[in-house]
């Protein structure tokens, strides 16, 4: 191989990982695991208000 392309190939195996990157893809990640788990913490509320009031309808229902 030619010594020019040995040396690009070395140069190009060390460069350094750029920190800000990494940062944004973190804290992108971060963000839709918080969007995530608050949409699951909504539905949840949600199904549960609806079974609460489906009991007490049927509970009033009985008297």
């Amino acid at each position: 191989m030619a010594p020019h392309l040995i040396d690009e190939y070395e140069r190009s195996q060390r460069q350094p990982t750029n920190v800000r990157d990494a940062v944004f893809w973190f804290l992108l990640g971060l963000k839709a695991v918080l969007i995530a788990s608050t949409l699951l913490a909504l539905t949840l509320h949600l199904a549960q208000r609806i079974a609460v009031e489906t009991a007490v309808i049927e509970q009033i229902g009985r008297y």
